[in-house]
């Protein structure tokens, strides 16, 4: 494949003739990409903490939705380490956690004024990886390394919140 050249707002093929532009290919509508995906991958993780990040890291986000989502986080990440809790890998678990990767890259994508479309994609695709990763270490680490699952997920749970916060942070630099 040719080498992609950008320029201001315009990305181009080798040769300098317009290539497919998918949301403006500005550096903005990149980025916008890049940190949907990153919560769909937090929505594989835990499903409501991408949710409550972009709650949090809004000026414009009701106290009420605040302390709703952030209470479903938080709900999620005990009830994460309960033993009768099922497989996120079960279709029902993991087909909320595409929608739930979905709607918060639409959201991020709204937030930063870019078609939600992409952002959707990209965020439900998110899920999808952040999914199957979370269960294969979960299901590989603490038998590989004799660490007691609630400490690894514990490690999980502040990959989570880190990554959901970076991403939904308006002025995070990459």
């Amino acid at each position: 494949m040719s080498a992609i050249r950008t320029d201001k707002d315009k990305t181009y093929l080798a040769g300098g003739r317009p290539g497919l532009r998918l949301m403006g290919d500005t550096v903005e509508s990149a980025d916008a990409l890049k940190k949907a995906s990153r919560l769909g991958i937090v929505a594989g993780l835990r499903s409501m903490t991408p949710l409550a990040a972009l709650a949090w890291t809004s000026e414009s986000t009701p106290p009420v939705l605040r302390n709703v989502t952030a209470f479903l986080a938080v709900g999620e990440i005990i009830g994460d380490k309960l033993p009768l809790t099922p497989s996120r890998i079960k279709s029902g678990p993991f087909m909320g956690r595409i929608a739930l990767g979905a709607l918060s890259g639409a959201l991020l994508c709204k937030r930063l004024q870019q078609p939600l479309l992409p952002g959707a994609i990209r965020g439900g695709l998110g899920a999808v990886i952040g999914t199957l990763a979370g269960a294969t270490y979960r299901s590989i680490v603490p038998e590989a390394t004799g660490l007691p699952d609630f400490i690894c997920a514990l490690a999980e749970d502040g990959v989570a919140v880190s990554l959901a916060f970076a991403a939904a942070t308006p002025d995070t630099q990459e």
